[in-house]
Formats: structure tokens, C-alpha cells, sequence
């Protein structure tokens, strides 16, 4: 009896270590193209940034926010049910396509129909070509939906990051070449959008052996309905709470100071999407095969915040005290007024790296519609402090009420380790090791730039700071927790294989 109990655990031990090795793979991946795909983002912005108008990228803002609420509208997440169930069928997957194809097909009719109506709203009649153009790629993007969650559910985010970042790097570079040498203003994001869209699609539908049938199933309609319009209901609720503040800005301001503020917002959200979201995409997948387990489901959501915290929090404290001297010498004086929001939006991306993650656990405890209800009260909140601070301090307040706003996530934070036995007290001593190198890092380099760099040029202090932060933030990490550091180090050499890590990880252990 001792016998199988002891070759049970072990069973246990070495199933639940393979899927460790194969959660770290996968966000190995995710960190992999985020970084990539935000470098190239990043680069290229800074092209566009000099040949196209603020206005440009309001006009094109504009109908990404509305692109983006009939998004949220039909995004019944139904594909959520097929990730958290154990066998898949062929008829779970062909119930899910069509349920897809047809919500899809509705959100192309929705923005077709309302293209008008929003272009009067916003007294903006540029937006609307721009929204009869990208309302097609919701009937493109339907046959990427299947195969991305296969590939999701296996873990296998080698394929689905090779496939985002091939499709960014043509984009990008067709979006340069049309601005640049065709002499296109905002046409040349819409045009690269479509590109995208398409390359996407093909790779995806292409990448598993798998194809849809004339299937469905009522039982399996259910099943995916209660995750999906629970989904559903969060998705619309999220999307106010996220894009109120572009809502506000151009109905108050106009496109102009859309344009900057959009600017001032992509620069650190172009971090999160391309990085928090996408691994937090993987911790979903991963918890769903260690469920029954309430230590496994915390440690892979502590690990996930870590790792997030440890690249996120050194590079947005960095981007708040260099960004007046980063967008002068990247960007120009012309986006000189999104200085301020682009600093606090930085903060206020920093205060949403822990509650990324938090939703999975919602989901693998059967409760889909906890986040629906918290993001009735962040929307509300959003609405309150968004749309009052931005009639007293406009862009600027705008930003600050989009911090307040992030209050209930927290909440969400405290009820999820509730449901697995945890507490704040539990995050505080696996991350305070991040925390403590993040602030005194970012004294370092707010005190080398107002002293030893005051007197140079924009680009001179820009490269200082960033030097003396990548300098100093690893060293007072490993020295403050050398377990920390040894782990890191562990991590980066098991990656990179760089035999310069090994020593200096053995010096360090020893």
C-alpha cells in the first residue's frame, strides 16, 4: 500500500514537473515574440512618428476604437470551454467554428451598419471609409480561431509566435513603405491591418491538421455558452473600462488630442499587450491540466507575475522618469504633449501586470462570471473618474482617472488567491526581491540624470539613463536576494546556454 501511494506521487511529481518544463517553454515563446514584436512596433513607430500628423494616427485611432467595441461585442469566448475541457471532440470543434463563423459575420454587419452613425457622433467623416475597409477582416479572421486555441491548449507557442511576428514584420514593412515612399497618411495603417489580418489567417488555418465540418452539436453549444457569454458580458465591460478614456478624449477633444494621447498610451500598452497578455494567455491553458491542484494553480500564477514584474516594472519605472527626454529624441517635439500622460500611463501599466493573470484562476475554479461582475464596477469607476478628472486637467487628468480606475482589479486579485487558500501577504514575499531593485534603480537613474547628465543633449541622457538602469537593476537584484538572483540566472543560462551565466551563477551560489 505504502508502495503505490509512494509510485503515485511520483507519478504525480513527474506529470506535474512535465507540465512545468512545458508552461516554461510556452512563455519562454510568448516572452520571445512580445519582445520581438514590440521591438519591431517600437522601431517603427519611430518612422511614422515623423512622416505622419497626430491627427493621422487620431483619424486611425478613432475607428480602431470602434473596430474594437463591435470586437467586444460579439467576442463570445467560446473557444474558452474547449481550452478548459480535457478530450475535445471533432464535433466540440466543428460546434465552436460555426458558432464563431456566425458571430463573426454579425460584428461585420454591426460595423457596417453603424460605420454612419459613429462617424456623426464623432463629427469625424474620415473614419468612416476606414471602418467600411477593416470591418472585412472580421470574415478573414474566423479561420484563425480553431487552430490558435489547438495550439494554445497544447502549449505550442513556438508556432503562434513565429506566425505574429512574420505577420508584424510584413505589415510593418509595408506600412513604411506606403508612407514613406507612397506618401500615404492614415490609409497606410489601415491597409497594413488587412495584411496582417490575412497572413494570420492563412499560417494559422495551415498550421494544425485539422479542418471544419458540417458538425454541431446542442450539448456542446451549452457547454461553450456558459463560458463564452459569460465572456461575452466581460468583454463589453472590459472594453469601456479600457477605451473610455479614448472615447472621452475624442468626443471632448477631437482627433488631435486623440493623437496624442494614443501615442502617449501605445508606448507602454505596446509593453503589456505584446508581453503580459500574451503570457498571460499561457497561464490559462497550463492551469486547466493542474486544476485539482490549488498549490500547482498558485505557483504557476506567482510565476507568471514574477517573471512579468521582473522586465516589466524596471523598463516602465525607466520609461516614467527618461520619457520627456525619450520622446523629444525618438518621436519629436511634435508629440511633446504626450510627455505627461505617456509617464502616468507607464504607472498606471505597471498597476496592471498582477491582475493579467488572475482571470485564469477565475476560470479553471468554474467561475467565468466573477470577472463580468468585477468589470461592471471597474467600468463605473472608469466612468466617474475618466470623465471628471477630464474636464478639470484634460489629457493629463484623463490619464490619472485611468489609475484610479484599476481599483476593482485588485479586488479581482484578492478574491482569486482567496479561492486557492492565498493572500496578498504571499505575492509581497515571492515579488518583494523585483519591488525593492525597481525603486532603488529608479532612484539611481532619476539622480544620475538630474546630476551628471543634466548638462548634456536629449539623446545623450536618454542613452545614459538607460544604460546606468540595465547596469544597476540586475546587480542590486542579485545582491539584495542572492537566492533570486541564482534562480534567474538558473533560468537565463537553461535558455541562452551561455556559459558566461554558468560562472557567474556557480560564483554566486557558491
Amino acid at each position: 500500500m505504502f508502495f503505490w501511494g509512494a509510485k503515485k506521487q511520483t507519478l504525480q511529481q513527474g506529470k506535474t514537473s512535465e507540465m512545468s518544463q512545458s508552461t516554461s517553454n510556452a512563455m519562454t515563446w510568448q516572452i520571445y515574440g512580445g519582445v520581438t514584436v514590440a521591438g519591431i512596433r517600437f522601431l517603427s513607430s519611430m518612422v511614422l512618428a515623423r512622416f505622419l500628423t497626430p491627427s493621422d494616427f487620431g483619424i486611425y485611432g478613432l475607428a480602431i476604437l470602434c473596430f474594437t467595441l463591435v470586437s467586444a461585442i460579439g467576442s463570445a469566448g467560446f473557444s474558452s470551454a474547449l481550452i478548459r475541457k480535457d478530450n475535445c471532440t471533432e464535433t466540440d470543434l466543428s460546434t465552436c467554428f460555426w458558432l464563431t463563423f456566425c458571430t463573426r459575420f454579425v460584428m461585420f454587419l454591426i460595423l457596417l451598419g453603424f460605420a454612419y452613425p459613429i462617424s456623426l457622433f464623432f463629427n469625424e467623416p474620415a473614419v468612416l471609409p476606414i471602418l467600411f475597409l477593416i470591418s472585412i477582416t472580421f470574415l478573414i479572421s474566423v479561420f484563425e480561431v480553431i487552430p490558435n486555441t489547438l495550439l494554445s491548449k497544447s502549449l505550442n507557442y513556438k508556432v503562434i509566435n513565429l506566425i505574429q511576428v512574420f505577420a508584424i514584420v510584413i505589415e510593418s514593412i509595408f506600412i513604411i513603405w506606403l508612407v514613406v515612399y507612397m506618401e500615404y497618411d492614415y490609409w497606410a495603417l489601415a491597409y497594413g491591418m488587412i495584411l496582417n489580418t490575412i497572413i494570420v489567417a492563412v499560417c494559422f488555418y495551415f498550421s494544425v491538421d485539422w479542418k471544419p465540418r458540417l458538425k454541431f452539436s446542442r450539448e456542446s453549444y451549452n457547454e461553450q455558452a456558459r463560458f463564452g457569454w459569460n465572456t461575452l458580458g466581460f468583454s463589453i465591460m472590459n472594453y469601456f473600462s479600457t477605451n473610455l478614456d479614448y472615447i472621452v478624449v475624442s468626443k471632448s477633444l477631437g482627433t488631435y488630442f486623440l493623437g496624442i494621447y494614443e501615442f502617449a498610451f501605445r508606448i507602454p500598452f505596446l509593453l503589456y499587450q505584446r508581453l503580459v497578455q500574451p503570457v498571460g494567455l499561457v497561464v490559462y491553458p497550463s492551469m486547466a491540466k493542474v486544476k485539482s491542484n490549488k498549490n500547482a494553480v498558485f505557483k504557476m500564477y506567482i510565476d507568471t507575475i514574477y517573471y512579468l514584474s521582473l522586465f516589466m516594472f524596471p523598463a516602465l519605472t525607466g520609461m516614467i522618469i527618461l520619457g520627456d527626454v525619450m520622446v523629444l529624441t525618438l518621436w519629436g517635439s511634435q508629440w511633446m504633449e504626450a510627455i505627461v500622460p505617456l509617464q502616468i500611463l507607464a504607472f498606471c501599466t505597471m498597476l496592471r501586470v498582477w491582475p493579467q493573470a488572475i482571470g485564469a484562476i477565475f476560470m479553471v475554479e468554474g467561475r467565468p462570471d466573477l470577472p463580468f461582475k468585477i468589470s461592471i464596477v471597474t467600468l463605473i469607476l472608469t466612468l466617474i473618474f475618466v470623465g471628471t478628472f477630464a474636464m478639470k486637467w484634460g489629457l493629463v487628468g484623463v490619464a490619472w482617472g485611468m489609475v484610479l480606475a484599476l481599483m476593482p482589479s485588485y479586488y479581482a486579485i484578492f478574491r482569486g488567491l482567496k479561492m486557492i487558500n492565498k493572500s496578498f501577504k504571499d505575492i509581497l514575499v515571492n515579488l518583494h526581491p523585483v519591488i525593492v531593485s525597481t525603486f532603488c534603480m529608479g532612484g539611481i537613474v532619476y539622480g544620475v540624470k538630474t546630476t551628471l547628465l543634466s548638462s548634456f543633449s536629449n539623446p545623450v541622457i536618454l542613452l545614459g539613463g538607460v544604460l546606468v538602469g540595465v547596469v544597476v537593476f540586475p546587480i542590486i537584484f542579485i545582491f539584495y536576494s542572492r537566492e533570486h538572483g541564482v534562480k534567474l540566472l538558473d533560468i537565463i543560462y537553461t535558455k541562452t546556454n551561455i556559459r558566461l551565466i554558468y560562472k557567474m551563477r556557480s560564483k554566486l551560489h557558491s
